[in-house]
């Protein structure tokens, strides 16, 4: 059985979630883009009458070309062109994408007309393009897109009633929080595994631009977590090879061959050993996990794999098996649904949805069950300890600890700092 509404409707919730930054539906943000396109005004005295500079911020919107976004925007014709024209020079505005921010300096003295002097254009990669009108009145690049400066902010908790509550009143954003969640993913169950007084801190890397007063997307460079069963520390780190991995203070990697749960914001109904069946009546071995959900909750493949088995499989109702390697496998039952396009045979990725939480099968409510194999064994997927994916050593080693003092270092002194400020 394949769920078109729940998939549909996820993803558009992935769309909107994902592109806060780079797409909004046009009818649903008229708000947020009149917002946007708002003005910073500065007025000042010269010979021949007062100068008003306005810096006018604008998005672009779906479906709009380049050119489409400038008449919008009430940008002359002969402007137009030479903006054009000048953003070509290093880059393609075939890639102009819907979010896209473009920052007009408006500059008028006394009763002439308001005339474009500057232009900042924030690219999707934290890098900037600066077009300029020279006294010929003509547009140009003088220089291809820079990287916007960075700055680091400290971030800290104590758990009170839960991570997420405490995350948002020390400042973090829902982002932050679910790039928190994703790094930790692998090695620990990050909905039962953090208690009350645990604590966390945590650094956050902002791209800004001074010109403009614009904010990026934060990036998280360090997390500690404090937690009753120890330590737990990771640091973002970029390889020679350009990749970006997260990696514990003894330079092993935080990914895993699979995650620690399959499914985000649910509670643990049922553990993984002899228990009373709630329908069958008797004792008997429950060779899995089950998490309690509402219907409809997505489920995430735990690991890389290929589909082996998919379809009604007795009591487990609607059941997906993911051979992951030659010793695991991930089972998934009670399933309302499947994802679109999912099918026997087929390669899936560690994190993609391949259905939605059910109660098909012998279940007494929507909830997923949940079983690792090993060698074609159920095993306890609250103790499997999966190996780390990378490990560091050598030079690598060396020059990844030597970041990470230094990342400690810089921690400490906002932390200090915060602490002062406070």
């Amino acid at each position: 059985m394949i769920c078109l509404d729940f998939y549909d409707n996820y993803q558009d919730d992935v769309a909107k979630t994902i592109g806060e930054e780079v797409y909004q539906e046009p009818e649903e943000a008229e708000a947020a883009l009149a917002e946007a396109e708002s003005d910073s005004k500065v007025v000042s005295e010269e010979k021949g009458g007062p100068i008003e500079t306005v810096l006018v911020e604008s998005r672009v919107k779906k479906g709009e070309t380049l050119e489409k976004f400038l008449i919008r925007n009430n940008i002359d014709p002969s402007d137009r062109q030479g903006i054009i024209k000048a953003i070509l020079k290093y880059f393609s505005p075939r890639l102009i994408m819907p979010g896209h921010r473009f920052y007009f300096r408006k500059v008028r003295q006394g009763n002439a007309r308001q005339t474009i002097q500057k232009i900042v254009f924030i690219l999707s990669n934290n890098k900037k393009l600066t077009i300029e009108r020279n006294t010929l009145g003509e547009f140009h690049a003088s220089s291809p897109p820079i990287f916007l400066k960075k700055k680091l902010q400290y971030k800290s908790g104590t758990v009170e009633d839960n991570f997420y509550g405490a995350a948002i009143k020390s400042g973090l954003t829902s982002s932050l929080i679910s790039q928190i969640t994703r790094i930790y993913s692998y090695s620990i169950d990050f909905q039962r595994a953090i208690g009350q007084g645990d604590t966390f801190e945590v650094l956050v890397e902002l791209p800004f631009d001074e010109e403009t007063r614009y904010e990026g997307q934060a990036e998280v460079v360090y997390a500690g977590l404090s937690l009753s069963a120890g330590p737990l520390k990771l640091f973002r780190y970029t390889l020679k090879d350009g990749s970006v991995e997260y990696f514990n203070e003894r330079g092993e990697g935080a990914r895993r061959a699979l995650l620690k749960t399959p499914i985000k914001g649910a509670r643990v109904s049922s553990k993984f050993g002899k228990r009373h069946h709630p329908v069958q009546g008797y004792t008997k071995m429950h060779r899995g996990v089950d998490f309690s959900a509402p219907l409809g909750t997505p489920i995430i493949a735990s690991g890389n794999g290929i589909v082996k088995k998919m379809g009604r499989l007795r009591g487990y109702g609607n059941y997906v098996f993911i051979q992951h390697n030659r010793d695991y496998g991930t089972a998934y039952a009670h399933l309302h649904c499947y994802v679109k396009n999912l099918r026997q045979g087929k390669m899936v990725k560690q994190g993609d949805i391949i259905g939605y939480v059910g109660m098909t099968g012998t279940a007494t409510g929507p909830h997923l069950h949940y079983e690792i194999h090993y060698r074609g064994q159920q095993v306890n997927p609250q103790v499997v300890n999966m190996a780390s994916q990378r490990h560091l050593a050598g030079r690598p080693l060396e020059n990844f600890l030597a970041f990470t003092r230094k990342i400690k270092e810089k921690a400490a002194l906002l932390k200090k700092h915060s602490e002062y400020g406070s």
